[in-house]
């Protein structure tokens, strides 16, 4: 069986008659599938009550019942939750019922009295039916990130060719890949915004019929738009206005409309020179919010592994390369930086080394690259080494809590939930640095207490809720499975040896 060890199922049973609900119980209990709980009712409405309380993945439940039948609670339950596999109970005297009950979603019929091999068999079918389900609903999910994820590299791949100078080929090339055909464009370059605003205000543009992209450089925000035919200069200050209105605090300006893509560039450089000739007072140093927000650049860069971001944002030092106050800029920006990894990694970056000689190190825009590129690779593997650390300390807690709280219902949920990640992410640390699954480890901590108590002299079903199992027939299975003995042979052995 192919299951994934880290995904545990639930079950319900709704049944008014005690006899054949408890001989349910005791079958499933006996199967060797990933049954976290088997739950139970008496009538429709409670089974309905237990539903949205425990929400289980499997339902089986009688027709005729008090209260509630079968067909009206599964028909409550699919309008809750489609997914729900759900089957009825029924004898032959009920296959009048079939119509309805296909209708409403029932998967199938379990004729009473049941039978073992009729379970395991539906049950196993169902469950392989929710993993192929979920199979495919993740490489779904997995599928559209990626075709985000690409659309985006080439949004950042294209930005990037406009702004080193790239040949035209190369800027029409990742164009194309984009679906645009690009008879004209303009740059627009805004001040008093953040990445968030921007986005949106790309957004409206492509609502508008054009296509932008756009990218934060240093503390600007810059958006080529383009047109697939020749922009006039109205529609373009129509366009500003209408973002002027919205965005009242953002200041905009535009650059030249272009026919040629290689002349992009001009276009961006006619909109930041009269940004900067509003604003150049600010924009002959930076101040600390600014020099802290290209250190957060600078980490965003480094965590998203994106060096060809991380080359955009030096895009704006380019120009001040030995302008009065640049070095000492580049200085406070090492300084921040530094503060900014020991704060969220508790590393030591040793800025001071890099600081010495930074005037001799850093003549033009490749030596500055080249600058940052030198701190990237050691901050990049000095991080990694931080996570895997960390990722340790994470799974020997989540074993701590296990061996603290295996006598109570625990759950991949639940420790997750105390370590404050999700189940997931605890799931690949757990098959990363164990060998065991997560099951196997709680079950673990249980069977070895219960050996400990069962040298106690503690009475089976004491021994079973006291180490945190719910049936005395299952914990009888598990400890068969991992001591590969009954424990009634375990405690006659330990008897003797005593």
């Amino acid at each position: 069986m192919n299951y994934r060890e880290d995904t545990m199922y639930k079950v319900l049973i709704v049944e008014d008659e005690k006899i054949e609900r408890d001989h349910l119980v005791s079958v499933i209990e006996a199967l060797t599938l990933p049954f976290e709980k088997i739950l139970t009712a008496t009538n429709g409405k409670e089974g309905l009550s237990v539903f949205e309380k425990e929400q289980p993945h499997i339902v089986i439940a009688d027709i005729n019942m008090p209260m509630m039948d079968g067909l009206q609670m599964i028909e409550a339950i699919k309008k809750q939750r489609e997914a729900t596999v759900c089957f009825i109970l029924s004898s032959y005297d009920y296959f009048s019922y079939a119509q309805k009950a296909l209708r409403i979603g029932v998967k199938d019929f379990i004729l009473k009295p049941s039978d073992r091999e009729t379970i395991c068999a539906l049950l196993t079918k169902a469950l392989e039916e929710m993993r192929l389900r979920a199979n495919r609903y993740e490489q779904e999910i997995k599928l559209i990130q990626k075709m985000h994820d690409f659309n985006e590299e080439i949004i950042k791949n294209c930005f990037y060719s406009i702004m080193t100078l790239q040949d035209k080929h190369k800027i029409q090339e990742n164009l194309k890949l984009l679906g645009i055909e690009a008879i004209s464009g303009v740059c627009i370059v805004f001040t008093h915004i953040d990445k968030k605003q921007l986005w949106e205000i790309c957004d409206i543009v492509n609502d508008y019929g054009y296509f932008g992209i756009c990218d934060m450089v240093d503390t600007q925000g810059v958006l080529f738009v383009f047109a697939s035919y020749i922009l006039g200069t109205k529609e373009i200050n129509s366009l500003m206005e209408t973002i002027a209105s919205l965005y009242t605090e953002v200041h905009i300006f535009s650059g030249m409309i272009v026919k040629e893509d290689e002349r992009l560039m001009d276009s961006y450089n006619q909109a930041k020179a009269k940004a900067l000739q509003i604003g150049k007072t600010a924009d002959t140093l930076y101040d600390e919010k600014r020099i802290e927000m290209i250190a957060k650049d600078f980490l965003a860069a480094l965590e998203a592994e994106d060096k060809a971001m991380l080359i955009s944002q030096l895009y704006p030092f380019a120009s001040m390369i030995k302008a009065d106050g640049f070095y000492d800029d580049m200085v406070r920006l090492l300084h921040t930086l530094a503060r900014e990894v020991e704060n969220k990694y508790n590393l030591y970056f040793d800025w001071k080394l890099f600081s010495k000689d930074i005037d001799c190190r850093i003549q033009d825009f490749a030596s500055l690259e080249a600058f940052a590129m030198e701190i990237y690779d050691m901050l990049q593997k000095s991080i990694h080494s931080a996570s895997y650390t960390q990722n340790v300390s994470s799974y020997k807690k989540a074993l701590t809590y296990i061996e603290e709280n295996y006598h109570k219902p625990i759950t991949l949920v639940t420790v997750a939930e105390h370590l404050s990640i999700t189940p997931f992410y605890l799931s690949r640390l757990i098959n990363k640095h164990g060998k065991e699954s997560f099951t196997e480890i709680v079950n673990f901590q249980r069977i070895k207490k219960a050996k400990q108590l069962i040298e106690e002299g503690y009475s089976f079903k004491e021994i079973t809720y006291q180490v945190g199992f719910t049936s005395q027939s299952y914990f009888t299975k598990i400890f068969k499975k991992l001591v590969q003995m009954s424990p009634g042979e375990y405690k006659s052995r330990f008897e003797q040896d005593s």
